[in-house]
């Protein structure tokens, strides 16, 4: 075994494809993974204005507080008619009126950079990764058609320089220039004849090559990945799991370029078969997936939903229909029979306001929902699509490892809807009920806390039944091959 693999490794040396395969791979690679911190930083400092802006509203908050206290502020009674309003710039809202939220306290729901994000962006740049909350309708802070919607993600990875993009699309590659040449080489080089007098026979020694050749391309895949996490800072167990599974793509490429080696007597005619293969499961095969497996109306909600909240607000906009609205919000969705408010709660201004907010909210949280469906009926077929182009499962699981999936930022966008829901209903009740708010109650108030969601074991099971399948059967040719 020794005397064959120093002859192999001898051989591979002189092969000049090999050689620029691995040096491309690894300039590419450390270019990525540059790429992919300088994005990591952009990334975490998109959102350093709004929490400039948080930070500012609660120091007016408090001060205005502070202010009472000592006799120096007087704030503006919200529920005086409002012909006796002044200028907006000439007055400070009362903090004590529930109402005032919507003025002073804010929180930003922001959404980390995933464990191992810096070496696989995914989708994240296309969908919010920040949202400022306040008592405003979502409409509003979600700022509804303004982001991209989620486009073509089959080729997402092709049209992002990432670590992910590399191994992608190098890692076949490379394979091909170390392995093509697997089963011919030695009678190209006219050795074959000397290995036979030595009794050594040719499938013994490609066998050996295979896992030689197979061996070097994981490590090399391997070895990169670690380096890319430890310089980027990646969470350890994640990126074990990402490691795992880009040495599992190198393994599935190795063996069905080895497979197509050993059934063909030329390195001329197993490139070009390979290259041919690759052509069609990582350039082509993910488009096509993709068109396929794609819904109808996947991109209605997003760009239509300024529509719908247009058209609600012509169905209940006109002043003759400001009672009608308010009664319909207060019975549906504020729990008060017949639309009654307690006699305390006379401040109609403010339930006109909220009973917008409330349609509003209504609208949008119904089109995000509908969003959220098409997408998810979208990966479901992208997943088990995977099992026949398994490049596009590897990419779909390596962004659910690295948490830069688009089923990660919809489940920021619940957990938004729903943390907004919490502070719009605490506001409405305490309108209602009269009560007054002071420092004390803003204190306490809960933060956005996001929790880190599970890597998509569905996706990752469907990725790795496709890439052992076909490994497992590339295998199998393998070892039907006969001297």
């Amino acid at each position: 075994m020794g005397p064959l693999i120093r002859l192999d490794w001898a051989l591979l040396r002189a092969s000049w494809p090999a050689r620029l395969a691995v040096l491309v791979f690894a300039l590419a690679s450390t270019l990525a993974v540059a790429a992919g911190l300088q994005w990591q930083d952009r990334y975490e400092a998109v959102a350093e204005p709004e929490r400039q802006q948080v930070r500012q509203s609660a120091e007016k908050l408090y001060s205005i507080f502070d202010g009472m206290a000592d006799g120096t502020v007087t704030p503006f009674d919200l529920r005086r008619p409002q012909n006796e309003w002044p200028l907006f710039s000439e007055y400070v809202f009362d903090p004590q009126d529930p109402y005032a939220a919507s003025f002073y306290y804010q929180q930003l729901a922001y959404l980390p950079p995933g464990p191992v994000m810096a070496l696989a962006q995914g989708v994240t740049p296309l969908l919010p990764n920040h949202v400022l909350i306040y008592t405003q309708s979502l409409n509003v802070l979600f700022q509804p058609g303004a982001a991209p919607e989620r486009t073509n993600p089959a080729l997402l990875a092709l049209g992002r320089f990432d670590l992910l993009a590399v191994i992608l699309i190098l890692v076949p590659l490379m394979a091909i220039a170390i392995l093509h040449d697997a089963k011919a080489r030695e009678r190209e080089a006219g050795i074959f004849p000397m290995l036979q007098s030595l009794g050594v026979k040719s499938s013994a020694l490609f066998n050996r090559r295979l896992v030689f050749r197979g061996g070097l391309l994981l490590a090399i895949v391997a070895l990169s990945v670690i380096v890319a996490g430890v310089v980027s800072g990646a969470a350890a167990g994640r990126l074990a799991l990402f490691t795992l599974m880009a040495c599992i793509y190198a393994l599935f490429w190795a063996a069905i370029t080895g497979a197509i080696a050993a059934k063909s007597r030329s390195a001329v005619g197993s490139a070009a078969l390979s290259l041919a293969l690759f052509a069609a499961l990582v350039l082509v095969g993910p488009g096509v997936a993709e068109s396929l497996a794609r819904p109808d109306g996947l991109l209605k909600p997003r760009a239509l939903v300024d529509a719908e909240i247009r058209a609600l607000a012509r169905e209940w906009g006109p002043a003759d229909r400001d009672d009608d609205r308010i009664q319909f919000v207060a019975e549906t969705y504020w729990g008060l029979n017949g639309g009654v408010f307690p006699d305390c709660a006379d401040y109609r201004y403010a339930f006109e306001v909220f009973s917008n907010r409330r349609l509003a909210d209504q609208a949008f949280s119904e089109a995000q929902a509908s969003a959220h469906d098409a997408t998810t009926l979208l990966d479901r077929r992208l997943d088990a699509l995977a099992v026949l182009v398994p490049p596009l499962g590897f990419r779909r699981a390596m962004e659910a490892i690295a948490g830069s999936s688009a089923a990660r930022a919809q489940a920021f966008e619940r957990s938004v809807v729903d943390y907004h829901a919490q502070w719009r209903d605490r506001a409405t009740d305490d309108l209602i009920n009269c009560r007054r708010w002071d420092r004390a109650t803003f204190d306490p108030a809960p933060a956005y806390v996001w929790k880190e969601p599970d890597p998509g074991p569905t996706t990752l099971a469907y990725a790795l039944a496709g890439l052992l399948l076909w490994t497992g059967l590339s295998l199998f040719l393998v070892s039907r091959t006969n001297d």
